[in-house]
């Protein structure tokens, strides 16, 4: 799973016309090869529907929405423009504001959802362990369910108590998001679909699938760079402390 920063710029005016997509697409991929015309994605006005099509059947982009295309994974912060970014939108609904930088949500299926780039880990992190609660209380009848995610690379911060889905994180040399609950009337709460994030555990799948009473206890490590390094992370605001692999310990009573 993949992201791609992208930092939202005022409107330029053009005095020129407007290069086609699909003639930019062919003269960069002629004059740069794809690696190089991939990491130069740019914003266009229209996209011809079989073009982009075209090109993301190719692997050149993972996606256009509303004239704006992006390479999943180019670790770079590309600048679109805000008059072209009108599709675009963060978790609350609201549309992305000039000089702020955002990651694109991993998830393909939601290509016009973007996070703003200091909130990202804390988003994912909070999606992630409110999925697993989600699949669990699928399965079986939780009395309890503990998870805690926890981050080796030191970090600084304050412990924050409101980043949504009743999640907790805790900053200092250990980075830590957690969430403890208990259910009075333990019962199965039947999914629409598989939880997006869950595809990451596959052993958590594996440990509820059919269970009876007991007790499930797993920890496991998940990586969470999304195709960013270091430093270009750094550059977007995006806390670096969270940037590798992080251990997921997880823990359900079940009755």
């Amino acid at each position: 799973m993949q992201t791609h920063l992208i930092e939202i710029v005022a409107d330029v005016a053009v005095t020129e016309p407007e290069e086609n997509w699909g003639d930019w697409a062919y003269r960069n991929v002629k004059e740069n090869g794809w690696k190089a015309a991939g990491a130069a994605i740019i914003a266009a006005p229209i996209v011809p529907t079989a073009v982009g099509a075209t090109l993301v059947g190719a692997g050149l982009v993972s996606g256009v929405q509303n004239g704006v295309a992006w390479l999943r994974g180019s670790d770079t912060i590309e600048k679109v423009e805000l008059g072209k970014a009108g599709a675009l939108h963060d978790e609350q609904g609201q549309s992305v504001q000039v000089e702020k930088t955002y990651a694109v949500h991993p998830d393909e299926a939601r290509s016009n959802l973007v996070i703003l780039a200091s909130e990202f880990y804390n988003v994912i992190v909070a999606e992630q362990i409110a999925d697993l609660v989600a699949f669990i209380r699928g399965a079986v009848r939780a009395e309890s369910i503990k998870i805690e995610v926890v981050s080796e690379k030191a970090g600084e911060g304050g412990f924050l108590s409101n980043l949504g889905f009743g999640v907790k994180a805790k900053g200092g040399v250990t980075k830590q998001h957690s969430v403890e609950l208990h259910y009075d009337e333990p019962e199965v709460v039947p999914l629409a679909e598989p939880p997006f994030w869950l595809r990451l555990f596959p052993e958590i799948k594996a440990s509820v699938r059919a269970a009876q009473k007991g007790t499930m206890k797993r920890s496991m490590s998940v990586d969470t760079t999304f195709g960013m390094t270091a430093s270009t992370a750094k550059q977007a605001g995006i806390d670096v402390s969270w940037l590798g692999r992080q251990r997921f310990d997880i823990e359900a009573k079940f009755v």
